[in-house]
């Protein structure tokens, strides 16, 4: 794994860990009533809980794409990976997390 390979994944995780610390805000918010505060809550606990079994090429991409709405073109940038490639681990990823949300 190069130096560039690297330092992108662990930038990718930097962003992964601010999205959750994004989430983790929204769930425990003084303003939200107890009931928001629960199914923030549940929803962040089943956010990380997916995002935990992907591969951190699978996950970099869900997280660009599905919750930071970038583009293809501008996640694939991001990853460094042609659009192609991009599309394929984003079908994979979602794959994988449908079926880890039936268990």
């Amino acid at each position: 794994m190069s130096t560039q390979d690297v330092s992108g994944t662990v930038n990718l995780e930097r962003q992964f860990t601010e999205i959750v610390e994004q989430y983790s805000d929204l769930a425990y918010d003084q303003k939200n009533d107890p009931e928001d505060a629960a199914v923030n809550s549940e929803l962040r606990s089943t956010l990380e809980g997916g995002l935990d079994v992907l591969s951190p090429d699978l996950r970099a991409v869900v997280v660009l794409r599905d919750i930071q709405g970038l583009s293809t073109e501008e996640s694939a940038e991001a990853s460094d990976i042609s659009v192609a490639s991009l599309k394929s681990r984003l079908h994979r990823a979602r794959v994988q997390l449908r079926k880890h949300l039936q268990e």
